[in-house]
């Protein structure tokens, strides 16, 4: 083989493995990855504290991710002694190996279960078009499992 195809192949080889995306989780990588719209359940789970008497919740989520920025509704907004369970919530977001950090800055009135908020630190799976987020507060579990539209 001449220098010019050896040259070539090495070019290509180069070019193929430099095109490789990173999985999600990987330190380091762009949130932009996220970028999209997710549809899916939330469940929440009252193992420890049920201050505001609720049980498991269950609700449909879409979230929204672009730019850095996020988007979520919850519902259907479900009345219960002391509150609601739906919400909208928006804010920043940051990726940073395998935890998503979410900051929304509004104000929410205190008549219901501020975790239900998609605020905080989250553990992240992301399988093909699958995104699960998690996060334990107090001993309650809050899962997201959620698809991309």
């Amino acid at each position: 083989m001449n220098i010019s195809k050896q040259a070539f192949l090495i070019l290509a080889v180069i070019a193929i493995y430099s095109c490789k995306k990173t999985p999600i989780t990987s330190p380091g990588n762009n949130s932009s990855q996220l970028d999209g719209t997710y549809s899916g359940q939330l469940f929440a789970d009252y193992k420890a504290v049920d201050a505001w008497r609720t049980g498991p919740i269950n609700g449909n989520v879409t979230l929204s991710f672009t730019n850095g920025n996020y988007g979520s509704v919850t519902d259907p907004v479900k009345r219960y002694f002391g509150g609601y369970t739906g919400t909208a919530d928006s804010g920043r977001y940051t990726l940073q190996s395998n935890q998503l950090t979410l900051a929304d800055p509004l104000a929410y009135p205190s008549l219901f279960d501020h975790d239900l908020i998609l605020n905080g630190s989250y553990s992240v799976i992301f399988k093909a078009d699958s995104l699960i987020l998690t996060k334990t507060i107090y001993g309650n579990d809050y899962i997201y499992k959620l698809k991309k539209d």
